[in-house]
């Protein structure tokens, strides 16, 4: 499973809530100004780029903390940072943290994992792939369908209360299949 930008956005605000930033949330789509996910004490910037992240885009978030010294800024990369970013984020106090394709986090510096101490960062448990979801309960839907046909159960009353679940089941199955197939 991969993420959305969005999803990832939702993970990490997830993370910092873990990390003591309780009030963190994503910020609506459109243009951020720099910040993906915000608190009351903390800012933070979600990138999913192919490439590391380099120094322009920490003096991006840098800038969007404006005046407010108080707020902790948190960067979060998919690919890691170049040693430019490193040294940018080492010197101006930014937490860099990585995360993978799951929107599990990890500490990247020394200010992430400050700030992280104690915090479990695994798989958020919203992150759920919709298409497994789907196969799931087309599974369970369909199963007592499958288990009267394969044991010659039929009974009329049994045939009718389970052919619209059985149904449903099915659609969601071949649903779930065209999902993996599109990916």
């Amino acid at each position: 499973m991969t993420l959305t930008h969005q999803q990832a956005e939702l993970a990490m605000a997830s993370a910092m809530r873990k990390m003591g930033f309780t009030d963190a949330r994503a910020t609506p789509g459109g243009p951020d100004g720099g910040i993906d996910v915000l608190s009351s004490r903390a800012i933070a910037q979600v990138k999913m780029h192919k490439s590391q992240v380099g120094r322009p885009d920490l003096q991006r978030l840098y800038g969007a903390r404006g005046r407010d010294q108080r707020r902790s800024m948190l960067f979060f990369s998919l690919s890691g940072y170049s040693s430019h970013a490193d040294e940018y984020a080492a010197g101006n106090g930014i937490a860099l943290f990585t995360f993978d394709a799951t929107g599990a986090v990890r500490p990247y510096n020394s200010a992430a994992r400050s700030i992280s101490r104690g915090a479990d960062l695994g798989v958020p448990r919203f992150i759920v792939d919709d298409n497994l979801r789907w196969l799931f309960w087309g599974v369970v839907l369909i199963s007592p369908v499958v288990f009267l046909t394969a044991f010659d159960l039929s009974v009329p009353v049994l045939d009718y209360i389970f052919a619209l679940p059985g149904c449903v089941g099915l659609v969601l199955i071949v649903a779930a299949i065209g999902g993996f197939l599109k990916k």
